[in-house]
C-alpha cells in the first residue's frame, strides 16, 4: 500500500458503486522497508513515456568531457583522460592543439603523416613496420619509439625536448633535431641508416644524439 488512506477510499468506492481513482505517484516500499524513490525510469535512462531522464542527460554531457571540463576532440579515438588524448591511427593523424597525445599504432599501421606541431606533447609508439610517413613535432615534448623496421620517413623535431629510439631496421630516413632544446636519439646497431642532425656539439657515438653532454639540455 502507498499510504494509510487507500483502504478507506477503496471501501467508499465500493459503497458508491463507481469512482475513478488516480493514485499519486508516491514513493514505494520494498518488503524489507527500503524506499523506491522513482520507479518511472528504466535502466537505459528513459522514463515510462519514452523521454530521457535528467540523470541520463547529465551522464551524456559528462561522458564527453575531460576532468578539466574540456570536450574530448573527435580525433581522440581512444578517449581522453584529463588533458591526455589517446589516438589510434590506422592511417595518418594530427594531435589536437594544446593536448598531450598518446599515439598508439598497431603493427604496420599509421601509414600516413603524423603531425604533432601544435601539441602540448606527443608520445608516438611505432611497432613493427609502422609509421611509414613523416613525423613532425613542435614546441612540446616529443617521444618517438620505433621498433623493428618502423619509422621509414623523416622525423622532424621542433624546439621542444625530443627523444627518439630506433630499433633494428628502423629510422631509415633523416632525423632532424638540431632546433630542439634537448635531443636524445638512440639507435640500434642496425638502425638509423640515414643522416641525423643533432644540436651543436651534441652528437653521440657511434651514431645518434645525446642530451647528456654539458650544454646539450637547454629545456
Amino acid at each position: 500500500m502507498r499510504n494509510g488512506h487507500q483502504p478507506l477510499i477503496l471501501a467508499l468506492c465500493l459503497l458508491v458503486g463507481a469512482c475513478i481513482v488516480n493514485w499519486p505517484d508516491l514513493p514505494q516500499q520494498t518488503s524489507d522497508g527500503a524506499m523506491i524513490l522513482d520507479s518511472s525510469s528504466s535502466s537505459d535512462g528513459t522514463t515510462a513515456d519514452g523521454a530521457v531522464s535528467d540523470g541520463a542527460l547529465v551522464d551524456a554531457v559528462f561522458a564527453d568531457q575531460g576532468v578539466d571540463g574540456k570536450s574530448c576532440p573527435a580525433a581522440c579515438t581512444g578517449g581522453c583522460t584529463g588533458n591526455t588524448c589517446t589516438m589510434n591511427c590506422p592511417s595518418g593523424c594530427t594531435c589536437p592543439a594544446g593536448w598531450d597525445c598518446l599515439i598508439s599504432c598497431g603493427a604496420k599501421s599509421c601509414s600516413g603523416a603524423i603531425d604533432c606541431r601544435n601539441a602540448a606533447s606527443c608520445d608516438i609508439r611505432c611497432p613493427n613496420g609502422a609509421c611509414t610517413k613523416q613525423i613532425d613535432c613542435g614546441a612540446g615534448l616529443c617521444k618517438v619509439n620505433c621498433q623493428l623496421n618502423a619509422c621509414l620517413a623523416p622525423i622532424n623535431c621542433g624546439t621542444g625536448r625530443c627523444d627518439i629510439t630506433c630499433g633494428r631496421g628502423s629510422c631509415t630516413s633523416t632525423i632532424d633535431c638540431q632546433s630542439a632544446c634537448a635531443c636524445q636519439v638512440s639507435c640500434d646497431s642496425q638502425g638509423c641508416s640515414a643522416p641525423i642532425s643533432c644540436p651543436s656539439s651534441c652528437t653521440a657515438q657511434p651514431v645518434g644524439c645525446t642530451a647528456a653532454k654539458q650544454g646539450c639540455d637547454n629545456c
